[in-house]
């Protein structure tokens, strides 16, 4: 297995100030996928009960019945 090393250059300052936020086995809200220029790919802007919504990425949604899904995972936009 093959470990990759990054060196981080620059903080990195969140577009968001109270980014979605939420742990495995939440409920969300699954609305639009993403469609545009930067091409984000399976991206889906959620909401969860407490959290301000925001785009998450689709591996972590258990999609339900409808709009509703659950995390499969702790998740931050942080």
């Amino acid at each position: 297995m093959s470990t990759k090393k990054y060196l981080v250059v620059s903080p990195h300052e969140s577009e968001f100030p109270n980014p979605i936020t939420f742990r495995k086995g939440d409920s969300l809200v699954v609305g639009e996928e993403y469609e545009g220029a930067e091409e984000w790919d399976n991206w889906f802007f959620c909401s969860s009960p407490g959290q301000e919504p925001g785009w998450v990425p689709g591996q972590v949604i258990e999609r339900q019945e409808g709009s509703v899904g659950r995390a499969r995972d702790n998740y931050t936009a942080r």
